[in-house]
């Protein structure tokens, strides 16, 4: 049974949950003052329900186009998931479905919490009813019903890969980088400092949530970033 591989310090169950109750704005943020604005996907990965926040430890797979032969037995990212994982998917292939619903459920029974395509994803409907049973995620650049075996095959699984990235062309993920989306993007957190800007992103959410209150009152904005340090 594939295993976490990295300490972040703290049980990746309480990682992903901690995760969970921010937002995207606060963690870019706090990657942003410690010196790396360059750790958000591509715009266009999106996920494909707006309620859906995705929190976990990076399982990276990288696919090329190449079709598989009928005696290859490329490996399967189900074998590596273990709970509280995210599947991570680069493709050079940007017209068909890369992830489909079987492998979503079979990765999900093992305790994977979502997955993120640069590229397209396939039986979107039955994915979004994973959440029914567990906690799923899914995140791509588009969906489509083509299946993409007779294209491409997957080449390697938690090696370094490649994604499209916002302010740069590409974003480096490594296997067990931190992982979160939600409806504003997907940022790549380093697995070395993951605790570090989950507790940095924690301070911010919690003076938001009290200027938030204050504006509602009606106290002047200037105050309250003042007073909060925020806005």
């Amino acid at each position: 049974m594939a295993e976490v591989g990295w300490d972040y310090g703290m049980p990746l169950e309480e990682m992903v949950a901690r995760y969970r109750q921010l937002y995207g704005g606060p963690i870019y943020d706090v990657l942003e003052r410690r010196g790396l604005p360059n750790q958000v996907l591509h715009p266009s990965i999106k996920p494909i329900h707006p309620d859906m926040v995705l929190a976990g430890a990076a399982v990276t797979v990288k696919a090329v186009m190449r079709p598989r032969r009928e005696d290859e037995r490329p490996p399967n990212p189900v074998d590596f998931v273990f709970p509280g994982s995210v599947i991570v998917y680069s493709s050079e292939e940007q017209v068909s479905a890369h992830f489909g619903e079987l492998t979503a459920h079979a990765c999900a029974a093992k305790g994977c919490v979502g997955v993120v395509v640069d590229g397209g994803l396939r039986d979107s409907t039955k994915q979004l009813r994973i959440n029914e049973w567990r906690p799923w995620a899914a995140f791509c650049r588009y969906t489509s019903p083509i299946e993409l075996a007779a294209r491409q095959r997957i080449l390697e699984i938690n090696k370094p890969i490649f994604m499209s990235g916002s302010l740069t062309s590409v974003v480096e993920v490594r296997p067990y980088d931190f992982i979160f989306g939600d409806l504003d993007g997907v940022i790549v957190i380093p697995r070395e400092i993951a605790a570090e800007i989950l507790q940095e992103a924690e301070d911010i959410v919690r003076r938001e949530s009290q200027a938030r209150e204050e504006l509602k009152r009606g106290t002047p904005f200037h105050e309250v970033g003042r007073k909060y340090q925020v806005g």
